[in-house]
């Protein structure tokens, strides 16, 4: 009993002390920086117009200041209601409204959220597996660079990873009988994951699409589609307010506001292409009589081994210079200011980026490859949470690190669950030469990760003075 009651301690004091210096290393990296990304002033004047007028959600004022100082001035920034929903701007004027009118007041609101993410990583990583992961998760979420950055810039991507991640907790939980509740709240996250950016919706698809493969008997649930249900009524306001604005042809400007007709044109292509490869898989399948379900699982590759082992070294070859930069200590990964640096990127730019920060996501992706003997419902979620989202967001293109910051915390509880189990196998395996080889190559693995991450905050992520990364 009292060795219970006193890991728990040391857990919360470890989970404290973490949050707590997130916190204050994000701010005072926000402090020493002095370069601001325009998107940062975009959101910080508009709170500034919100704070006196809620209705006056737009940033046609700083259009006109950039416009008159000559330069390139998008079509959305001109328009009389931004294109995003309005939580996070809402969210930054209170702030400004309880700490004064100031950058680092705005910046409190993605400092936070960046350091709230640390404990919430802990409960995710602990209620699908054990403590040990949870801990260790949070830790490498605490030095986790992507994470970093994007929680010292005053971008709406780490509210939108909180809310999100806070769903799908709630969901994993609501998937025991007992706590079937805990389906509204994660549908209330959800909606408020969407009212900071339009792609929160996609938990609704990951819910539905695990819900139709893994446990069909959800669809009958009432408070299971109720959780559904809750993000389309939360977005009503914003629908309706667009509406007012735009008309009937509020769905039409939506979406050209958010991309060109060329862009349009490339993702459509990338629909189709992908829904013609589907197609000849399903038919392949039915030709074959496979069990279509067992195929997306994404547990494992139970029938064949080899086709596992097959793919994940292709996936190492596909990735290869990738993997030589993460394996070189001084290497830093190329960042800056030049709009659109990485929009000509190969399909292939998420995953190999993620490498060139930290080794420690490739365990991640070896969790694609791994055989699991049991059942884990919430493994499943999450594996399948970071395929969706991977996936639109490589549909979607102009790539940018920041995107894919929900993917972040998933892959870390991942990676750090299969890095434990290599462990407790070499651990395990018979007094000897060979066992001594493999733990010190596992513990110098490790050691490199963190000493090659921590170069790579002290020279980059610290300095804060970059936009795309």
């Amino acid at each position: 009993m009292y060795s219970e009651i006193f890991k728990r301690v040391i857990i919360l004091l470890t989970l404290g002390l973490l949050t707590i210096s997130a916190f204050f290393i994000r701010l005072e990296n926000f402090k020493n920086s002095k370069s601001r990304s325009t998107d940062e002033i975009i959101y910080y004047t508009m709170a500034q117009q919100v704070k006196k007028n809620i209705l006056n959600y737009n940033s046609i004022p700083y259009a006109q200041i950039l416009e008159s100082e000559g330069r390139y001035i998008p079509e959305y920034l001109k328009r009389p209601l931004f294109k995003y929903p309005p939580l996070f701007v809402f969210m930054l004027a209170q702030s400004l409204k309880n700490f004064g009118m100031s950058l680092i007041s705005a910046a409190y609101i993605s400092i936070l959220s960046g350091a709230l993410l640390v404990p919430i990583v802990y409960l995710l990583g602990s209620s699908i597996f054990n403590r040990s992961v949870g801990i260790i998760s949070a830790f490498f979420l605490f030095i986790d660079p992507v994470s970093i950055v994007c929680s010292q810039k005053i971008w709406l991507e780490t509210p939108l990873a909180l809310f999100s991640i806070l769903s799908v907790l709630f969901f994993i939980w609501g998937l025991n009988q007992k706590y079937a509740f805990l389906f509204i709240y994660s549908g209330i996250c959800c909606g408020l994951a969407t009212l900071t950016k339009y792609p929160g919706i996609l938990l609704i698809c990951i819910y539905f699409i695990y819900a139709f493969f893994y446990q069909r008997h959800l669809l009958r649930k009432g408070l299971f589609w109720l959780g559904i249900f809750i993000p389309f009524i939360m977005l009503t306001p914003w629908i309706m307010w667009n509406f007012e604005i735009y008309g009937t042809n509020f769905i039409k400007s939506q979406i050209l506001l958010h991309t060109t007709t060329e862009h349009l044109g490339q993702v459509f292509g990338k629909i189709l292409l992908i829904i013609g490869f589907l197609g000849l898989i399903a038919f392949i399948l039915l030709l074959k009589k496979e069990n279509i379900r067992s195929i997306l699982s994404l547990e494992s590759y139970d029938k064949n081994d080899r086709l596992c082992v097959v793919l994940a070294i292709a996936l190492g070859i596909v990735l290869i210079t990738n993997l030589i930069r993460a394996f070189q200590l001084t290497y830093i990964p190329v960042v800056g200011w030049q709009i659109k640096m990485f929009y000509n990127e190969p399909p292939t730019f998420y995953l190999g980026r993620l490498l060139e920060f930290s080794l420690i996501y490739a365990f991640g992706y070896l969790a694609y490859f791994f055989r699991e003997s049991i059942r884990n419902d919430g493994r499943s979620v999450i594996k399948l949470a970071t395929v969706i989202y991977m996936i639109f967001y490589i549909f979607w293109g102009n790539y940018q690190s920041r995107y894919i910051l929900v993917c972040i915390p998933f892959l870390l509880i991942l990676s750090v669950q299969i890095l434990m189990r290599i462990f407790k196998y070499i651990v395990k395996m018979p007094l000897g030469c060979k066992k001594n080889i493999f733990l010190f190559m596992i513990l110098m693995l490790i050691s490199f990760i963190l000493i090659k991450t921590t170069y790579i905050n002290q020279i980059l992520t610290f300095s804060n003075d970059f936009c795309y990364f």
